[in-house]
C-alpha cells in the first residue's frame, strides 16, 4: 500500500476516535450538568421547606412564650385574690368568735335573769 493512503487511513481513524471521545465527553458533560441542575433543584426545595419549618417553629415558640407570660400574670392575680380572701376569712372568723362569745354571755345573762 501507498504510504500516503496508510497515513490518510491512520489520520481518519484517529480523527474518528477523537470525535468519538469528544462525543462521549460532551455527553458526560450534559449528563453532569443535568444531574447538578436536578441536585440544585432538590436542594433548593429542601432548603425552602426547612426555612418554612423554622419560621413556623419560631412563630409557635413566640406564641408559646406569650401564652406562658399570660399564664404567669393570671397566676399572680389569682394568688393576690386568694391572699385577699384568706385575710377576709380570718377577719370573719375573728368577728364570728366575738359574736359567739357575746351570744354565750347573753345566754348566761338570760339564765341568770330567769333564776
Amino acid at each position: 500500500m501507498d504510504p500516503t493512503i496508510t497515513a490518510l487511513i491512520i489520520a481518519c481513524t484517529s480523527l474518528a476516535a477523537n470525535l468519538a471521545i469528544l462525543a462521549k465527553v460532551i455527553t458526560d458533560k450534559i449528563k453532569l450538568t443535568t444531574d447538578r441542575t436536578e441536585t440544585k433543584t432538590a436542594r433548593d426545595k429542601d432548603s425552602a421547606e426547612l426555612h418554612d419549618k423554622v419560621l413556623k417553629l419560631e412563630f409557635s415558640a413566640g406564641l408559646a412564650k406569650d401564652n406562658i407570660g399570660l399564664l404567669f400574670t393570671q397566676v399572680a392575680d389569682s394568688n393576690k385574690q386568694v391572699a385577699l380572701l384568706n385575710t377576709q376569712i380570718a377577719q370573719i372568723l375573728t368577728k364570728m368568735d366575738s359574736v359567739i362569745d357575746t351570744l354565750m354571755e347573753l345566754k348566761k345573762d338570760f339564765k341568770e335573769a330567769k333564776e
